[in-house]
């Protein structure tokens, strides 16, 4: 089993993946430097660049989501107290 930060994932494939606290301020974590190529045609819409940050973490969702080769686990939470 391994655990690791979507971060880390990129360019790796697992069974399995969990990704966790799906929910706002939560995820990806903390910005990133480093931009992930994301395929154009999957964003269909340009962000003002104030809100670059978006669209980094719909790259960082993608590279996640991909990492699975047969399931893709998505789980969040009302309470994280």
């Amino acid at each position: 089993m391994n655990v690791l930060t979507v971060h880390k994932a990129k360019g790796l494939e697992f069974e399995a993946v969990f990704m966790v606290s799906l929910v706002a301020d939560r995820f990806p974590g903390r910005e990133r430097r480093e931009k992930i190529p994301f395929p154009e045609e999957l964003l269909k819409e340009s962000l003002p660049p104030e809100d670059s940050y978006l669209e980094e973490e719909r790259r960082l969702f993608y590279v996640a989501m991909t990492r699975a080769k047969k399931f893709l686990y998505l789980t969040w939470a009302r309470d994280f107290g």
